[in-house]
């Protein structure tokens, strides 16, 4: 394999990204790095607008990132984003903050860009997270040999789970664990409809991969809103990777607004990380855990017109750009 190096250097809204690609790095991993650098070019920008007064606040009470950080369990990275509105707090993070500061929520927002009702919010229910995605990664295999014996049983899950036992069609050893991983695929199956489930059976490898990434992020909220919130900004951020300490920050945010994360043991959120992040690299949303390096998937036509008729906003999983989203919706109508 030849040697080289490369320094790409660009500038892209006034700050200045340079890029040092070292020695003895594979093809596929240049391209990757490539697209996460000019991905703002290539894909189109998320919209991000000044709309906190953080460091406005923060400079009147004479409070450091550090202090903040500490308090909310994120980065400093993190609190400097907000400050310089580089990216948003939010919602949630956003009531914390103003707790922590105790501030009036609306103190820390620009009044002429938006007014947020904080107890009308806190009224509203929030969906409890399910976390029983430990049970298993991707499953790609076991996804559509279980999804094909469904269609096979006109879609009757009492025959579907007979054929499967006795089938062995998830090539498992015990009963226990086919027992175990049947309900998993159920969870994710059910939430398919005709049209993807047959997306899934019939289509390429790499069609089946992006099916299996819907199911997943529709069966598990928790997941979704991780790509969609965190692994979407990395991405468009020109962050080349996503790390174990995005998970972590991500986690802490989130127990704020659902209790049941708190009660979850510092064990169980090792396996919640380890799960998450082998169904990345097994979906191919980076290239491997070690190296955390992004990798936007492409969506054939028949992907993206599946997901869009059933709902466009899990195009956050495929780390569309919300101006993408809107395109992709007016493209379907």
């Amino acid at each position: 394999m030849s040697k080289f190096g490369w320094n790409l250097r660009f500038w892209h809204e006034k700050r200045k990204i340079s890029y040092v690609f070292i020695k003895n790095f594979r093809k596929k991993k240049i391209i990757s790095q490539i697209i996460c650098i000019f991905a703002p070019i290539i894909y189109g920008n998320m919209e991000v607008k000044k709309l906190n007064r953080l460091k406005v606040v923060m400079a009147e009470k004479d409070l450091s990132n550090t202090w903040l950080s500490e308090r909310l369990g994120v980065s400093q990275a993190t609190v400097s984003k907000w400050m310089t509105n580089f990216s948003q707090p939010n919602l949630e993070t956003l009531i914390k903050i103003s707790k922590v500061l105790n501030v009036d929520l609306n103190e820390l927002v620009r009044p002429d860009e938006v007014q947020i009702d904080e107890e009308a919010w806190m009224a509203t229910e929030q969906e409890t997270y399910n976390i029983g995605f430990t049970a298993g990664a991707a499953m790609l295999n076991e996804m559509r040999a279980v999804a094909e014996a469904f269609l096979d049983c006109g879609g009757d899950w009492e025959k579907t789970k007979d054929k499967t036992f006795k089938e062995n069609l998830m090539e498992k050893d015990k009963m226990s664990s086919n027992v175990r991983y049947f309900a998993l695929m159920k969870q994710r199956l059910e939430v398919l409809n005709e049209v993807e489930l047959s997306l899934l059976v019939d289509g390429t490898a790499a069609v089946r991969r992006l099916i299996v990434l819907l199911a997943i992020c529709k069966a598990h909220s928790f997941i979704f809103d991780f790509i969609s919130e965190n692994v979407r900004e990395c991405f468009y951020n020109q962050y080349e990777k996503v790390t174990q300490a995005n998970f972590n920050e991500f986690f802490n945010e989130k127990k704020y607004i659902h209790p049941e994360l708190e009660a979850v043991t510092d064990q169980t959120v090792a396996k919640m990380r380890q799960v998450v992040f082998r169904i990345l690299e097994q979906l191919e949303i980076i290239e491997s855990v070690d190296t955390g390096l992004l990798q936007r998937p492409y969506l054939p036509e028949k992907v993206e017109r599946a997901i869009v008729k059933d709902d466009p906003k899990l195009l956050a999983a495929f780390l569309y750009s919300n101006n993408e989203i809107s395109n992709a919706i007016s493209l379907y109508e």
